[in-house]
């Protein structure tokens, strides 16, 4: 059985790099998601939009 390199993100970490571009939260998850399988749960996913979709 072979296993990819896998990594999970924080939500923090996505939030920022969503709100952020040039950021280091972006930089990681642009980094991750060029050399990992990035892996999320339906409730970070979740947690993901209830943030994104606050007003500011």
């Amino acid at each position: 059985m072979s296993f990819g390199r896998r990594v999970i993100l924080d939500t923090g970490v996505l939030v920022s790099a969503a709100i952020r571009p040039d950021s280091v939260p972006a930089l990681a998850l642009e980094k991750a998601l060029l050399n990992f399988d990035v892996c999320v749960s339906r409730d970070t996913l979740a947690e993901l939009v209830t943030v994104l979709s606050r007003p500011k």
